[in-house]
């Protein structure tokens, strides 16, 4: 955990300064819906699953595919990845707390407009403004 906290606090192997957690927790609650205390939470949940500060597609995919016990496996893995894919915002491959919490901002408590634009950008694939659900869900 100690390695996450310093590169969060600008001590990266890298050597570019990254922004403090306290400073990265005020700017999540600049930008999401969310409180200190609940940012707070989130991050510790967060650190738990993810030491090293990246939630990996492989893990995401077999924590929510794990967690519907019913359906055909193949269409949950291709939901889970178009849901991860929509959390990575910058296309690393992996997401980090900042992506995580505006991902869940929007989602549980973004306004209607705000949940259709991510519902929306799960189903666009390659980002083109138009949406694959119709092929998705085609029989």
């Amino acid at each position: 955990m100690g390695e996450v906290l310093g590169k969060f606090r600008g001590q990266g192997r890298d050597g570019q300064k990254k922004r403090s957690v306290s400073q990265m927790f005020t700017q999540l609650e600049e930008i999401t819906y969310f409180n200190r205390s609940e940012i707070k939470k989130w991050y510790k949940l967060f650190l738990k699953d993810c030491p090293d500060g990246h939630l990996k597609e492989e893990r995401f995919v077999a924590f929510y595919t794990a967690s519907f016990q019913s359906g055909d496996l193949e269409r949950k893995e291709c939901l889970a990845k178009q849901i991860f894919r929509t959390f990575d915002r910058d296309g690393s491959g992996t997401v980090d707390f900042r992506e995580f919490m505006c991902g869940m901002s929007a989602l549980l408590r973004g306004t209607t407009p705000e949940r259709l634009k991510w519902a929306f950008n799960m189903y666009d694939l390659d980002g083109n403004g138009e949406s694959a659900c119709r092929s998705y869900f085609m029989y």
